[in-house]
C-alpha cells in the first residue's frame, strides 16, 4: 500500500493503524485521495505515540492519578473492559440452556401481576364524583386530572410488593380481586404519609403467574446472560478491590458536610 525510508505499510499494517491509532471516522466519500490521507495521518500519530512512549510520557499522562475527567473515564472503561466484559462467558447456545436450566426457577419463572388505573383523594366526594361521571360514560383516564398507575405483583410466597415504587401494596388485594376492566370503589385506606385515603379503581392489565419455557425466553435471553454475569463478576471484582485497597470513612466529616448541604438548600 505504501512504502517510505522507515517501513512499508502493507495490508495487515494497515489493519493495524485502523483498529489500533487511528479511527477512520467520518470520512465521506471513501475515495483513494482520502485513504492516502488518513494513511498519512495514522502514521505521523503512530510516531508521535512510540516517540512518547519511549520518552516514558505515558506514566505522567496515563495513570490512575490523572485529573484529566477524560482520561480517567477512558481508565475505567478499559478496566471494565478488561477485567469484566472479557470476561464473561460467550453465549453459545448450550451456554444459554444451561444457564436457563439453572436459573429458570428464578430469572424465569413469571409471577403474578395486575396493573390499576385509580383516582385517588382524601376526599370521598371527589372519589364518588369521578365514579359517578364514569358511570356516565366518561374514559377512566379522564375521570381527574391526575390519575394514578399502580402495579402490584404478587410473589411465590403469596406475599404483595408494590411494583418498582417503595410503598406498601395499598391496593394491592383489591387488585388482585377484580377482572380485566372491572371496577371498584370507593375503598378506603390509611397512608402512611397522607392518612386516610379514598380510591376508585380499574383493573387494565393482568398477567398470569407460570414458569416461562425456553423458547418463551429466547428474544432476551442473552441480555439476561451477560448481565447476570456482569453483575456477578462486578461484585467480585469490588470485593477483591476494597480487600486490595482498604477505604476509612471520616463518618464525622461526613455527616458534618451532609448537615451543611442540607441546611444550604432549606
Amino acid at each position: 500500500i505504501l512504502k517510505y525510508a522507515r517501513r512499508q505499510v502493507d495490508f495487515s499494517e494497515y489493519l493495524r493503524l485502523l483498529n489500533d491509532v487511528l479511527r477512520w471516522g467520518n470520512v465521506s466519500p471513501v475515495t483513494q485521495d482520502n485513504i492516502k490521507r488518513y494513511i498519512l495521518e495514522a502514521i505521523r500519530t503512530d510516531f508521535l505515540a512510540g516517540k512518547a512512549e519511549a520518552l516514558n510520557l505515558e506514566k505522567d499522562i496515563f495513570n490512575a492519578q490523572t485529573k484529566n475527567p477524560v482520561l480517567r473515564n477512558e481508565i475505567l472503561r478499559l478496566y471494565d473492559l478488561h477485567e469484566i466484559e472479557a470476561r464473561i462467558p460467550a453465549a453459545t447456545g448450550q451456554a444459554l440452556k444451561g444457564f436457563y436450566e439453572a436459573h429458570k426457577d428464578s430469572l424465569f419463572y413469571q409471577l403474578a401481576k395486575v396493573n390499576l388505573y385509580a383516582v385517588i383523594d382524601s376526599s370521598k366526594n371527589v372519589v364518588d364524583e369521578a365514579k359517578r361521571k364514569y358511570e356516565q360514560g366518561v374514559p377512566f383516564e379522564k375521570l381527574a386530572p391526575e390519575i394514578f398507575v399502580k402495579t402490584y405483583v404478587r410473589k411465590r410466597d403469596g406475599t404483595l410488593d408494590t411494583y418498582l415504587v417503595d410503598e406498601p401494596p395499598y391496593l394491592g388485594e383489591l387488585g388482585f380481586r377484580l377482572k380485566l376492566n372491572e371496577t371498584d370503589g370507593p375503598v378506603d385506606y390509611v397512608d402512611s404519609a397522607k392518612g386516610r385515603q379514598y380510591a376508585f379503581v380499574k383493573c387494565v392489565g393482568i398477567r398470569e403467574e407460570k414458569q416461562l419455557s425456553y423458547d418463551e425466553v429466547k428474544p432476551t435471553i442473552s441480555e439476561v446472560f451477560a448481565k447476570s454475569y456482569r453483575d456477578e463478576i462486578t461484585r467480585a471484582t469490588e470485593d477483591r478491590l476494597k480487600k486490595k485497597y482498604p477505604i476509612t470513612v471520616y463518618t464525622d466529616i461526613l455527616n458534618r458536610e451532609l448537615a451543611a448541604i442540607e441546611t444550604r438548600k432549606n
